[in-house]
């Protein structure tokens, strides 16, 4: 009997152990060094052909486990898209967070035509989600549309659903975010210099709000990145980076290799350029010569710092790869991240491949207008059709004399697209995958009085 009774403890106790050391089916539990391409609490990235890893949640069990508490000053803030350019915005702003419920605005918008900034632009002002665990959820049934967002390493993770958008046709919203830096902040990091080491460095120019992000490096911890513009005499701005960290300020060096006057820096990213696990800093500053037919265009410098144990270095090397490897005018951050896997002999075809296909005009919309038509590219061959006309008439409402090239066919030489007929040349530049600048070289072929140089953008 006491051996028998000896037999059901031992099973016992056995059993007991075993369900001890089951996990919790609803509980995902995570290395250390999780970071957003891997598993995140039931959730997925997908990377996209030509695009940015973007995050997917399992939605069939809510994160409610004790691991997703969060701390609530981690949310609140201004996050803005780290795929923002000029002609792409997004930011979030989180308010307050109280008994369960985040209240936010959310602004997008999307410019279809740089001539005259005209575009969708849509927007969820004071809106409420609700919070479970680390992940906040809002819906509007109007659209039969979802918004999602969690934080991941001290960014903010949006992500979409629905039949339709509140933000019109071709804004964007879905991705990572990282957080702005508050003026109140960038002035206590200025008053708080002369405090920290010797070795830091001052803050020189005008603190640009919607480039300055909070981040966390893995050779510093916890930091701000700041942007900021030194106002020059000749107009010839300077525009100056720099990290903080608790007890530095560090300004990132960096060459300009030519003189020109800037125009906007156009977008920060916080990448792994180099695949050594570490986030380095990839800058966008656009420039513009005030020179020749193309002087008014911007043009992007790419400026890449990598990150080491002691902190950031530019890398002329990799910024010259991510140059060359897209011959756009204007680059966005997904274009140096292309340039950074394409073999230099490649990039012009790659780049003339990706060229969109459609319609697409200068803005105008008076009886002068051209309208371009680019039928397929190749990479070496634009396949296109071209009319534009005027009016004698000033008050007329159709074309006094439409001149056209019907089935028109222009051919690589070096980066631009060349269209011969006789004398006349008809030459198209790539300024990004879905603008062009179109010139000829005067000669008489369209009709007197008939342009077409210009900036055309496909219409949407």
């Amino acid at each position: 009997m006491r051996f028998f009774s000896f037999i059901l403890l031992a099973t016992f106790a056995l059993m007991l152990a075993a369900c001890k050391e089951q996990p919790n089916p609803s509980t995902t539990v995570l290395p250390k060094d999780t970071n957003i391409n891997q598993n995140i609490a039931g959730s997925t990235t997908r990377q996209e052909e030509g695009g940015d890893a973007r995050l997917y949640t399992n939605t069939s069990q809510p994160s409610n486990s004790p691991s997703s508490f969060f701390d609530e000053s981690e949310w609140v803030g201004t996050w803005k898209w780290d795929q923002s350019t000029k002609n792409d915005i997004s930011t979030i702003k989180i308010m307050n967070i109280k008994e369960g419920k985040l209240f936010f605005s959310l602004n997008a918008y999307h410019v279809t035509n740089p001539t005259s900034d005209e575009g969708h632009n849509g927007e969820l002002a004071d809106e409420t989600a609700v919070l479970i665990g680390n992940e906040a959820t809002y819906k509007n049934g109007k659209y039969d549309f979802e918004l999602r967002m969690l934080i991941v390493d001290h960014h903010l993770i949006v992500m979409t659903k629905g039949k339709e958008s509140p933000f019109g046709a071709f804004a964007e919203v879905d991705g990572r975010y990282s957080k702005v830096l508050e003026n109140s902040q960038a002035s206590n990091k200025t008053s708080d210099i002369s405090k920290v080491q010797k070795s830091s460095d001052s803050i020189i120019g005008d603190m640009l709000k919607e480039q300055s992000f909070s981040v966390k490096f893995e050779s510093l911890g916890d930091c701000e990145f700041v942007s900021t513009i030194e106002k020059k005499e000749d107009y010839k701005d300077q525009p100056h980076f720099y990290v903080n960290t608790s007890d530095t300020v560090s300004e990132l060096k960096y060459e300009l290799e030519w003189p020109a006057f800037l125009d906007s820096i156009s977008a920060v990213s916080f990448r792994d350029v180099n695949g050594d696990g570490m986030k380095d800093i990839i800058v966008i500053v656009n420039f513009m010569t005030g020179a020749g037919q193309m002087g008014a265009i911007p043009f992007s410098k790419v400026l890449i710092f990598k990150q080491t144990e002691s902190g950031f270095a530019e890398d002329k090397v990799i910024e010259k790869k991510a140059r060359k490897g897209v011959p756009y005018r204007i680059l966005s951050v997904q274009d140096v991240m292309i340039g950074l896997k394409t073999d230099l002999k490649d990039s012009v075809t790659n780049a003339w491949i990706r060229l969109q296909t459609g319609e697409y005009t200068t803005g105008s919309n008076d009886l002068t207008a051209p309208t371009l038509v680019i039928k397929e590219s190749t990479g070496d061959t634009v396949l296109f059709s071209l009319d534009s006309g005027y009016s004698s008439i000033k008050e007329s409402t159709e074309r006094g004399k439409i001149s056209e090239i019907v089935s028109g066919r222009a051919t690589t030489s070096y980066e631009e697209m060349i269209y011969k007929e006789g004398d006349y040349e008809l030459s198209f530049y790539l300024i990004n995958n879905s603008d062009l600048y179109v010139s000829d070289n005067g000669k008489s072929h369209l009709g007197q009085n008939v342009y077409v140089k210009g900036i055309y953008s496909l219409k949407k």
